[in-house]
C-alpha cells in the first residue's frame, strides 16, 4: 500500500552530496496531455549512472499537428533549485505543491511514423526545429511513495504525485513560431 509523503525542500531537491553507490542516479519526470488542443509533453531529467554529476535531459513533445519533437542532451549543471540539464531546468517553487519547467532550444522533428520506426530513426541526425516551453506543475493530490524497493534493480525509492501541467509550448516547424497553451 502506498504511503502519503510530506515533502520539504530537502526531499524535493536533488542530493547535494552524491552517495558512493555504484550506478547511483536520481530522476525527475513530468508528463501531461491536453485533449482540447491535442498537445502534450513528457519530460525527464536524471543523473547519468555512469557519471552522476551529469544530468541527462530528455524531452518528448506531442504537437497539435501530429508532429513530435524530441531531444536528449547531457550537462553538468548546478542543481541548487532543482535538476538542470544543458537547456532544460525544473525549479521547485513550493515543495510538495509547485514546480516550474523551462526549456528553450533545438529539438528533432519527427512524424508519428518515424517515432514508430524505432530508436535508429529518431536518434539519427535530421531536421531540428526551435521549441520552448514554460510550464507549471501544480499538485492536486499529496505525493505518495511505493515504499522501499529493495528487491528492484531500477530503484530503491520511488514517489509520484498527481497534478496539472499548464503553460505554453512554442515551436517553429519552418512556417513561423506557433504557441499552444496547454492545461493537462
Amino acid at each position: 500500500m502506498a504511503n502519503i509523503l510530506e515533502l520539504d525542500r530537502a526531499t524535493e531537491l536533488p542530493l547535494t552530496e552524491l552517495p558512493d553507490i555504484p550506478s547511483f542516479s536520481e530522476n525527475y519526470c513530468f508528463d501531461g496531455f491536453d485533449t482540447q488542443v491535442d498537445a502534450g509533453i513528457w519530460l525527464h531529467l536524471g543523473r547519468w549512472p555512469r557519471n552522476p554529476r551529469l544530468w541527462r535531459e530528455q524531452i518528448l513533445l506531442y504537437l497539435p499537428d501530429g508532429e513530435h519533437a524530441v531531444i536528449r542532451a547531457f550537462g553538468d549543471q548546478s542543481a541548487e533549485h532543482g535538476p538542470r540539464g544543458p537547456l532544460m531546468r525544473f525549479e521547485c517553487e513550493e515543495p510538495g505543491r509547485l514546480w516550474r519547467l523551462i526549456y528553450d532550444g533545438p529539438a528533432r522533428r519527427l512524424s508519428l511514423d518515424e517515432m514508430m520506426a524505432g530508436p535508429d530513426t529518431h536518434l539519427s541526425e535530421g531536421p531540428f526545429i526551435l521549441v520552448g516551453f514554460d510550464l507549471v506543475f501544480e499538485a492536486v493530490k499529496p505525493a505518495w511513495e511505493l515504499g522501499r524497493l529493495d528487491n528492484e534493480n531500477w530503484a530503491t525509492f520511488h514517489y509520484e504525485q498527481h497534478g496539472r501541467l499548464s503553460g505554453n509550448i512554442r515551436y517553429d516547424l519552418g512556417d513561423g513560431l506557433q504557441t499552444v497553451a496547454i492545461d493537462g
